[in-house]
């Protein structure tokens, strides 16, 4: 039902195994992102509550939040917080899927950089940075100064596997990674770099820019 205030459905705790999950849900989560959620939700809690429709034999089906549902049932919790929107037809529950999983905006990389910054600088960084959708490799580079895109990765020429003389540079090590499409998985050769792994960095990408000119 809708209120005054345009807030719809009742919220309310409902048992993990009274739930299902729909059949349409095209988002999809790597193991390594469903790993990420169960932390968050085992070190914050369910933040955000599932939205469900009750069907009239009284199935309750999640409209969105399923991998939030799966996590719970992971980390062994009996029910979790639900909006329950009632009755919702197929063709409405199937657009607020969509709509839920598109409409949610995308980052401003300068900002989102200063945001894990000052993360990083909390007593229990560790522990609060470890929940975050990124790898070690990411979090690196947007904890360091240098000006860098995730998705404007510089694009070249496939290329011959590299010969192990080119496999012992770092800096064509980082070409190759580039161009197999593992641009993040970079840092061990950071820290080879030690104190001067700014300027490793912006070496291998001006170096890859010229590789694709």
């Amino acid at each position: 039902m809708a209120d005054t205030h345009g807030i719809r459905g009742t919220p309310e705790l409902i048992p993990v195994a009274d739930l299902k999950p729909n059949p349409w849900n095209y988002n999809t989560q790597s193991d390594k992102t469903f790993s990420k959620l169960a932390a968050s939700i085992r070190r914050h809690g369910f933040a955000r509550p599932l939205l469900v429709r009750t069907h009239t034999d009284g199935t309750k089906e999640i409209i969105d939040g399923e991998h939030g549902w799966r996590a719970a049932k992971l980390l062994g919790m009996t029910a979790v917080p639900c909006i329950n929107l009632g009755s919702v037809s197929d063709a409405r529950a199937r657009e607020m899927t969509i709509v839920l999983n598109e409409l949610g905006g995308a980052p401003d990389e300068a900002r989102l950089a200063d945001l894990v910054r000052e993360i990083s600088g909390y007593a229990d960084a560790a522990e609060a940075l470890q929940p975050l959708p990124y790898s070690a490799a990411e979090l690196n580079m947007l904890t360091s100064k240098i000006d860098f895109s995730f998705s404007s990765t510089p694009k070249v020429d496939p290329r011959p596997a590299p010969s192990p003389e080119e496999k012992a540079s770092p800096m064509l090590r980082v070409r190759v990674d580039f161009e197999g499409n593992e641009a993040l998985e970079i840092e061990e050769l950071l820290s080879e770099a030690g104190d001067n792994r700014e300027a490793f960095v912006l070496e291998a990408l001006r170096g890859m820019a010229d590789v694709g000119a």
